[in-house]
């Protein structure tokens, strides 16, 4: 199925929730599974299927391939409080003047969590872990083309222009 979904893993099981870009269609090719999002593309170019995002307690893992140049990786936060939501590191906005962007190259970045803002380091370590699944938003940027998917694409979408996956 090329939708994407979000796993959480429970105690002994998995549940699957599928979740729908702002237009309603649930057909963006990017897949989550046991915390990853990844998927194939079935061609040469750049697209959702060549992106894996692994979100952990331990963190965040994306990995990147056929990647026509290097990415900055936004993540952003929709706690449902806006201007209480952690959004320091989407590449595009400070939070209580925190202001982070991960370089995630061409093959990804691995952000290790921490307790505190105090302890981010861009490209190192993130506030985000599987905690907050079903409510983040993930951007790839090359300075010249984004793009965005998960449960808050539209944050990027919509102030970024990027193109939602």
């Amino acid at each position: 199925m090329n939708t994407s979904k979000i796993v959480f893993a429970l105690a002994m099981g998995l549940a699957v929730v599928g979740c729908k870009d702002k237009n309603g269609s649930s057909d963006t090719g990017v897949t989550t599974t046991s915390g990853t999002t990844g998927g194939t593309t079935g061609g040469s170019s750049f697209g959702s299927g060549d992106v894996s995002l692994s979100l952990t307690s331990g963190g965040i893992a994306l990995t990147v391939s056929n990647a026509p140049s290097g990415f900055d990786f936004g993540i952003n936060e929709n706690c449902g409080d806006p201007g209480n939501c952690w959004e320091a590191e989407s590449c595009l906005t400070d939070t209580a003047g925190y202001a982070f962007c991960h370089d995630a190259g061409t093959t990804g970045v691995s952000l290790a969590k921490v307790a505190g803002p105090d302890d981010v380091v861009s490209s190192s370590t993130t506030l985000f872990d599987d905690s907050f699944a079903g409510t983040l938003g993930y951007m790839l940027d090359d300075g010249s083309t984004c793009y965005a998917w998960g449960d808050y694409k539209s944050y990027f979408v919509d102030g970024a222009g990027c193109t939602a996956w």
